[in-house]
């Protein structure tokens, strides 16, 4: 026993009925939404049941409580339909069969700005549409009976108001016809905001995509399964393939090292993402190089999971690392070389005078119990001389590490000195050609220089057999300081003495290299049969080391 209080809009040959012990029950519904109504209440209940459509709630009360009041007003038909498309909050027109208005609601009149009295029997395309789409409609009233499907999907369109401006719209078109006569009803909807929207996503998506194809590094975007659905021209170039090969792919395809999660993905799933996870990718040719990526857990709309990622190619990066590693196994070994060189050569030159000491101090202790004071004199003069030979080869040792004429002379004076010893000693020609101001000079920097032109000149002289060597020093742009130490000599191969042993040779270059770099300076050693050219470049000031 139940009856309808509210009925949904259509023409009345769709006058639907319920049956009841009571009498029946009207309603109207639009045949768009028959299919979709669904019972949702049981019917042993007496109050509250309902069933819905895909438009509104359709509720029902007890006929006997209705009929039990003592008046009961059923509106006409006519009356519910207009009541309805009044005050829907979509435009809704009709128009004949030859194009002309016939319905006007009062959402037409706000969306479009015209009143049903000045648009009621004009040309619908002249009135509503831009110029552009108004021949394309007339060709459809003028092909006779209406070929519009009954009930029509909607679409979007473009329409005119009464200003002129032109907005988007989204209609649903249907039409009723008996042979050449017939009817086209269109519910139409201002979708301008939406439009907006959807034009300010498809710039975003558009600047986006540009920004992901324009940087330096590959970028993935893989499913949940990590099969890739999305990369851009960097990751084609890093990996080899192009963009179709890779595609539906599973990102093991390319690993060259194997793949083992383990740690990596209980990281990724617990946090959602992994920053810097390094491993070892093959490209097609072969070649396998080294990749750092950054992952990242993310979920579309559905909820689906799918993982993006940026990969770069860190190849150069390791093979420096391994560079630097070996650079500096090499650095420390050279530093204890180093050390036991210099232990080497204070025992030398210490040991044989200390043992000579002793000897002739129990000369002196015996020349002295017998009385023989010509004897001791003459160890004490000897055991003298022994010292002075003792301290000249100290004071020797200790200028080779930063003579003290640095400090009182400066260091143009003191390279020019060494310059001139070394020629008059070797018989090497040693130009000296030093134009520098000393005042704008750190003490660290003019030690540096010193001990790099002290060894290139020993190496000159043990190794080179030259006769001439230049050693030219001078300020650049008031900021660097620029050494260049040519010679004549028969040369040497750079990187096999850089690479080979630790022999004296080894030792002296790699020494020059990690004292100008220690520095934050720049150093370059050429040589060949016609000579030996190194060329350094050290800033002029650096911060002394506090103590």
């Amino acid at each position: 026993m139940l009856f309808c209080k509210i009925i949904l809009l259509h023409p009345a040959r769709n006058l639907h009925k319920i049956k009841t012990h009571v009498g029946l029950i009207r309603f109207w519904m639009l045949p768009v939404a028959q299919h979709r109504i669904h019972r949702c209440a049981e019917h042993n209940q007496r109050r509250g049941n309902c069933f819905i459509t895909s438009l509104r709630v359709i509720t029902f009360t007890s006929a006997k409580s209705i009929m039990e009041q003592d008046t009961l007003h059923i509106p006409d038909d006519h009356e519910l339909l207009r009541s309805i498309v009044d005050f829907t909050p979509d435009a809704i027109i009709s128009s004949n069969e030859k194009g002309l208005l016939v319905y006007w609601n009062q959402a037409a009149e706000k969306m479009f700005g015209y009143t049903a009295d000045e648009v009621i029997g004009c040309d619908m395309a002249e009135t509503l549409l831009p110029n552009d789409l108004q021949d394309r409609v007339r060709a459809v009233f003028t092909q006779g009976p209406p070929q519009v499907p009954r009930y029509g999907r909607a679409v979007r369109s473009k329409a005119r108001r009464k200003d002129g401006t032109i907005f988007d719209v989204e209609l649903s078109l249907s039409c009723r016809c008996n042979g050449q006569k017939g009817f086209y009803t269109a519910i139409v909807r201002d979708i301008t905001d939406t439009v907006s929207c959807e034009n300010r996503i498809a710039c975003e998506k558009e600047y986006l995509e540009k920004v992901i194809q324009r940087i330096e590094d590959g970028f993935f975007v893989c499913d949940q399964k990590g099969y890739i659905t999305r990369i851009n021209k960097k990751a084609e170039t890093l990996i080899g393939y192009p963009h179709d090969e890779i595609i539906g792919r599973h990102v093991t395809d390319f690993v060259a090292d194997g793949f083992k999660p383990g740690t990596f993905l209980l990281d990724l799933y617990e946090a959602g993402y992994v920053e810097n996870y390094t491993s070892t990718w093959q490209r097609k040719d072969g070649t396998s190089w080294n990749i750092e990526a950054s992952i990242s857990l993310m979920q579309d709309d559905e909820n689906a999971v799918f993982a993006v990622s940026t990969i770069r190619d860190i190849s150069d990066k390791v093979k420096l690392d391994e560079v630097k590693k070996r650079y500096h196994a090499r650095v420390f070994l050279m530093r204890e070389q180093e050390k036991k060189r210099f232990s080497q050569r204070l025992h030398d030159a210490l040991s044989p005078a200390a043992i000579s000491v002793s000897a002739k101090l129990r000369f002196l202790e015996n020349a002295l119990a017998e009385n023989n004071t010509s004897k001791a004199r003459e160890m004490i003069d000897d055991i003298e001389s022994t010292y002075m030979e003792s301290l000249s080869t100290l004071r020797h040792i200790a200028i080779q590490l930063r003579p003290g004429t640095i400090d009182q002379l400066g260091l143009a004076i003191t390279l020019t000195r060494e310059c001139v010893e070394i020629s008059e000693s070797t018989g090497i020609s040693v130009t000296p050609k030093i134009n520098i101001d000393e005042d704008r000079i750190s003490e660290s920097v003019k030690t540096v220089v010193y001990r790099v032109v002290m060894e290139a000149l020993g190496n000159v002289i043990k190794h080179s057999g030259a006769r001439h060597a230049i050693v030219h020093l001078k300020v650049h742009r008031s900021k660097y300081l620029l050494l260049e130490i040519t010679d004549d000599g028969k040369g040497f191969d750079v990187q096999k003495v850089l690479q080979g042993d630790m022999d004296e040779i080894t030792l002296g270059v790699t020494g020059m290299v990690e004292n100008i770099e220690g520095i934050n300076g720049t150093i370059s050693i050429e040589s060949s049969e016609t000579g030996t050219r190194i060329a350094a470049s050290v800033p002029l000031w650096i911060e002394e080391a506090r103590e």
